[in-house]
């Protein structure tokens, strides 16, 4: 399934989703496996970008769950254009840049939906957590 992305990142989102799906650039992304979805993620410090695939390589579950981003950057551009992004920016006197970004990400495996990906222009990435929100036997309504 080709997604059509629209945004100030769109060539750079694409460029991002290609790499993350070609087996021989896996070197590039971090690998974070979890019961029910996998997260693959990398920081390109040269060219200032945060990349992270959310994805699930099973039919069984449709999956709603919700992403934070702790990066220095307050703009995301993502596969997810149904979904909000929520942002927070922390008091600048402590944390000069720091921005906590919360959006949600939909995995629907029988419509053909495995994966959700998110780009940050931003050189340093501190943390990212991912919550499952709503987990049910995968349909195709």
């Amino acid at each position: 399934m080709t997604e059509i992305i629209k945004g100030p990142l769109a060539g750079k989102l694409s460029k991002a989703i290609k790499l993350a799906g070609d087996p021989a650039a896996s070197s590039f992304f971090e690998t974070h496996k979890r019961e029910f979805y996998y997260m693959k993620d990398a920081i390109d410090k040269k060219h200032g970008f945060y990349f992270l695939r959310i994805g699930s390589n099973s039919d069984e579950y449709d999956l709603t769950l919700k992403i934070k981003m702790f990066v220095k950057g307050d703009l995301v551009e993502t596969t997810e254009k149904s979904e909000k992004l929520y942002v927070y920016k922390y008091p600048e006197d402590k944390f000069p840049g720091d921005y906590k970004l919360t959006t949600f990400c939909n995995i629907r495996p029988l419509k053909g939906k495995k994966t959700c990906d998110f780009l940050v222009p931003t050189s340093y990435h501190d943390r990212t957590y991912v919550y499952i929100q709503n987990k049910e036997p995968a349909s195709k309504r």
